[in-house]
């Protein structure tokens, strides 16, 4: 497996026949189609066969002639338009081959804008993705960081996100000034938004303003 791990380079060396390639890319992208599914199918019979319809997603993904044998990154939409439409085929040709029960308010075809919980199966597919960068960021964010101050920064981060803790809470734990973990923070905001736009860029093509608007849509849907 190559360096540079992008969702494109994990496509090319699962291609190959890279078996860590190919948990790599299991382990970064099982969570949105399985979450998807689960809102998808909740209230059906379908939801029992969440995990072998995610097994059979790969199947699809990486079969000879398969859709990642002829993807690369000038896909309309970014790999994530390519998995979500991927996902969906796969859920409508389980619900076509299981002929499933499905609420009288639904077809299979509309079954991506059903609420649930609050959300779509859609918009809960992009949420799971956009968790997905949010992590592949803050790993981008630590790999980068060079000397102490830049090591504390992503650390602040972490607090502040990860734990909950206010700017004043830290400064106290930490024993320095709360003005000057102001500015880290806002330095370590910053720092985090640039990592996040690279793994955004690795995942779909664009402009810088077209990554930038991506990499705020990422923010707002997470809240």
């Amino acid at each position: 497996m190559t360096d540079a791990v992008t969702c494109w380079t994990l496509i090319r060396d699962s291609n190959e026949g890279d078996g860590a390639a190919r948990d790599l890319f299991a382990q970064r992208y099982t969570s949105p189609i399985s979450a998807y599914l689960k809102a998808r199918w909740r209230g059906t019979r379908l939801i029992e066969v969440v995990a072998d319809a995610t097994q059979d997603v790969f199947v699809e993904l990486f079969k000879d002639g398969g859709v990642m044998q002829r993807a690369d990154d000038r896909y309309e939409g970014g790999f994530r338009s390519l998995l979500f439409a991927v996902v969906r085929n796969v859920a409508r040709r389980f619900e076509e081959r299981r002929k499933v029960s499905l609420d009288r308010r639904a077809t299979s075809a509309g079954l991506d804008d059903r609420p649930v919980a609050g959300d779509s199966a859609s918009r809960i597919f992009d949420k799971k993705f956009a968790a997905g960068m949010m992590k592949l960021a803050a790993e981008a964010m630590r790999t980068a960081a060079e000397g102490e101050a830049a090591t504390r920064r992503y650390k602040l981060l972490r607090e502040r996100f990860a734990k909950g803790r206010p700017i004043r809470e830290v400064a106290e734990l930490w024993d320095v000034s709360p003005d000057q973990l102001h500015r880290d923070y806002a330095l370590a905001r910053e720092e985090f938004r640039v990592a996040l736009r690279g793994v955004i860029a690795e995942h779909c093509d664009g402009t810088q303003a077209e990554l930038d608007r991506r990499s705020e849509e990422l923010l707002e849907l997470l809240g």
